[in-house]
């Protein structure tokens, strides 16, 4: 019998990981684990392939017993059982995404420079709502079915009006950081997911990658004042790090300079947006708003929630120790009436405005002609305020997943409120499961606040573009 010893590349380099491809592999839609080890080991040569079973798959120690153990059943099966052997150390880990991580990180170490932490994955047995509306995209192609319900023509006339059959939409993305924050893995399959929904929409899309904070603003003014008029609806997406200090979001550039939310809003206020004035608008922010993590709470705890001693705020624990408020003693309207006429507040759209004494009421014969300074604006969130958002590195994010897989399969159907509270549902079912407890089983709650005078249906019933 003859034994064949395939030789392992010296530890001591790295020469085969930078062998690097022109693009990130990402899995075949709807592949299976089996399947997706022969896929991989087709990516990599014989060195390559040990190479990578040492450094990815920790298999240092047991390559070369698999490799005498099936020296008589040829290379392709030495490599399937270093496969199964990994898989049996991961256990329910174990995973396709996970694994065409990996090989990203063999393949690309620029590009992903720390080994990436493995993630369960919506499984069959997953909450319906997960498994439709934030697993990965796959064909997007919006579509009118006949049995869904149609709007009857009484409800489309207090929807706002179509004139043109499109709307004009911008996307920023932010995946390049020039100091300490991390490369956003899997944001490039939000840009391709929003692109192809809003163009098969019949929309206008203009894309922007890697900004600075100034250069987004700059690009976000261009866009309020020189958009012309002849469009249904404005969409702006955001995907980028972010966070909040003192109750007040900021979205970070590619130079880890600041932009406030607020600031973003003002933008497209009616005043400082003419063009605009009337016409819906839709604002995306996929971006982390706080430090905080979620890990939600039982259904059946929900009546354990009440206010005790006086009406102090009950905290839930998070792994830095800290706590977050999760709900307030609701206070009479005399109390509320004891504060001052000028109090700082924030509205729900993210504006800082003072409050003074109620106004007196001013005739006027053209009031009629006047929209308050912000109207017709949808702002969506990836999370809610003070809590992390998820993204996935091959997959892209929850929310724009989410918000793909809702809008391309009700659209037709339904107005675009109605989609978002469809998209907070999906999100509010699924949950992160990781090795790190602290990453374990934690929630993402989207949410929006709406300024619309009417419905706005991106596609009327039976529409076709």
């Amino acid at each position: 019998m003859l034994l064949f010893i395939f030789p392992v590349p010296n530890s001591n380099t790295n020469y085969f990981r930078y062998k690097i491809t022109k693009m990130a592999w990402e899995a075949p839609f709807g592949i299976m684990l089996h399947d997706a080890y022969y896929d991989v080991m087709d990516k990599l040569s014989n060195n390559q392939w040990f190479e990578f079973a040492r450094i990815c798959l920790d298999l240092k120690n047991q390559i070369d017993d698999i490799t005498k153990d099936y020296a008589t059943s040829g290379i392709r099966e030495q490599k399937y059982q270093m496969c199964r052997i990994w898989e049996s150390k991961l256990g329910k880990f174990a995973s396709v995404e996970h694994l065409y991580d990996l090989l990203n990180y063999f393949l690309r170490p620029k590009e992903y420079p720390s080994k990436p932490t493995p993630m369960l994955q919506p499984q069959a047995g997953m909450p319906e709502k997960v498994m439709l509306y934030c697993s990965r995209v796959g064909k997007i192609e919006v579509v009118f079915t006949e049995n869904e319900e149609k709007k009857s023509s009484k409800e489309f006339l207090s929807a706002y009006e179509k004139k043109y059959g499109k709307g004009k939409v911008i996307i920023f993305n932010n995946e390049n950081f020039m100091g300490t924050y991390t490369c956003r893995k899997g944001s490039k399959v939000d840009v391709e997911n929003m692109e192809r929904l809003w163009k098969d929409l019949g929309n206008e899309v203009t894309i922007f990658l890697d900004l600075t904070a100034e250069n987004m603003k700059t690009e976000m003014e261009n866009f309020a004042k020189n958009t012309s008029k002849n469009y249904d609806y404005f969409a702006v997406i955001v995907s980028s790090h972010g966070n909040s200090e003192k109750n007040l979001d900021y979205i970070l550039g590619t130079d880890e300079k600041e932009l406030m939310l607020s600031e973003v809003l003002d933008i497209f206020n009616n005043k400082n947006a003419p063009e605009m004035i009337g016409i819906p608008k839709l604002l995306f922010f996929q971006t982390s708003r706080g430090m905080y993590l979620d890990h939600g709470c039982l259904i059946s705890d929900l009546e354990q929630l009440e206010i005790e001693d006086g009406g102090e705020m009950k905290t839930e624990p998070t792994p830095e120790n800290k706590s977050v408020p999760i709900r307030k003693s609701a206070k009479s309207d005399e109390e509320k009436g004891k504060k001052s006429s000028k109090e700082r507040v924030i509205s729900a759209s993210g504006h800082v405005t003072k409050r003074y004494e109620e106004p007196q009421t001013v005739s006027q014969p053209d009031s009629a002609k006047y929209l308050p300074t912000v109207s017709d604006m949808l702002v969506c969130h990836s999370t809610i305020l003070g809590y992390h958002s998820f993204r996935n590195s091959l997959n892209g994010s929850w929310f724009l997943n989410a918000v793909t897989n809702v809008f391309m399969k009700h659209a037709r159907s339904e107005h675009v409120v109605d989609l978002m509270v469809k998209v907070n549902e999906a999100m509010a079912e699924n949950s992160s499961m990781a090795r790190d407890p602290k990453l374990s089983n934690c929630k993402c709650m989207s949410e929006f606040q709406c300024t619309f005078r009417k419905r706005l249906y991106l596609l009327n019933a039976g529409e076709k573009k």
